[in-house]
């Protein structure tokens, strides 16, 4: 008897599966234990992570807790089987009145259940797969002031599963995989208040970023402020940001290219938003096969007259495809404004 990894093909989302096989048939196929794949854990849903923010639920525009289009708000969504703390945002993609949620998010990546605490249980009796889910919910404003964002790099995945336990603690958790080369693993936590520094001291220590000779920190007590940047070889290779994460899109992107600390040492520590020296964001990654993000495609948009010489140029949607639907979006909603402009 044969066991071989793959991936499942039922959503292309890319979940592990084991395949066993005996004499060259198929006897059983059986979901994956651990992942198959380094950066599959941010693909069970998810900042599309290499980003976990393209897995996250969406609206329609209506009057709701994030009625504002693009912009991103920590929710609660109820229904009367249970509950959820997650990120929402307003979308014109969806009629007035619809929430999305992706179904594969659970609790090795959030600190919940994903969408099976709103909706039914009803499985396939034999593949185990669920069903399409429907569930009448309500998505109000989740006040959670606080912050924290944590990158790790070398031995992601196992940073990540040091982490998965912590995750049940906070109203809002979430943990993935950010970057294709050089994987990252992303720790995003909100909460209503700040949590005290021991704890803070003993998640440094479990992700090995405790050590005072090779770390730059800043503490400001009175804010609820602690911040600390690990260099390695002249590299960041983590950072914990409590209280104030401005920097965490730009250091994450960073991080996933290889961040030289001399470039930046000045700004580690400082409160700013916008990349140093003028460095574009590339926002949401938007294919998570190839690593290519939403700002690559709408740069090459300008400049690509076909949607087949978009893929030519950046390969998006050209391996597993679950992100073609998306990029056909983009691209006709592109053509339209340029022919009514």
């Amino acid at each position: 008897m044969t066991e071989t990894k793959s991936i499942c093909c039922y959503c292309g989302v890319g979940c592990g599966v084991i395949v066993e096989s005996d004499d060259g048939r198929v006897t059983g196929v059986w979901k994956a234990a651990r992942p198959v794949a380094r950066h599959e854990p941010h693909r069970h849903g998810g900042e599309t992570v290499r980003s976990c923010r393209g897995a996250i639920p969406r609206h329609g525009p209506g009057r709701h807790a994030a009625a504002r289009t693009g912009e991103w708000r920590f929710c609660q969504g109820n229904s009367r089987r249970g509950e959820i703390v997650i990120k929402v945002r307003a979308s014109s993609e969806l009629q007035t009145a619809q929430t999305f949620l992706p179904m594969h998010w659970g609790g090795n990546f959030l600190s919940g259940f994903g969408c099976n605490a709103l909706t039914v249980a009803a499985i396939d009796p034999v593949s185990g797969q669920p069903e399409l889910k429907h569930a009448a919910v309500q998505v109000e404003k989740a006040d959670l002031p606080w912050q924290m964002v944590v990158l790790r790099k070398n031995n992601e995945l196992s940073h990540l599963l040091k982490v998965q336990p912590l995750l049940a603690r906070f109203p809002y958790a979430s943990v993935g995989l950010v970057g294709q080369d050089e994987p990252v693993m992303v720790l995003r936590v909100a909460a209503e208040s700040p949590v005290d520094g021991a704890w803070l001291a003993e998640l440094d220590r479990l992700l090995e970023i405790d050590d005072d000779l090779s770390a730059m920190a800043y503490h400001d007590t009175r804010r609820g402020i602690s911040k600390r940047i690990l260099v390695c070889d002249g590299e960041v290779v983590a950072a914990r940001l409590s209280g104030e994460i401005a920097a965490y899109e730009w250091l994450k992107d960073g991080m996933a290219k290889g961040l030289p600390v001399e470039a930046v040492r000045a700004w580690l520590l400082a409160p700013l938003a916008a990349p140093p020296f003028g460095a574009v964001q590339r926002g949401r990654i938007v294919c998570n096969c190839l690593n290519v993000a939403e700002n690559e495609i709408q740069g090459a948009l300008a400049a690509t007259p076909d949607f087949a010489g978009l893929q030519e140029k950046l390969k998006c949607g050209t391996q597993c495809g679950s992100c073609v639907p998306g990029i056909k979006r983009m691209f006709n909603q592109h053509r339209i404004a340029g022919a009514t402009s």
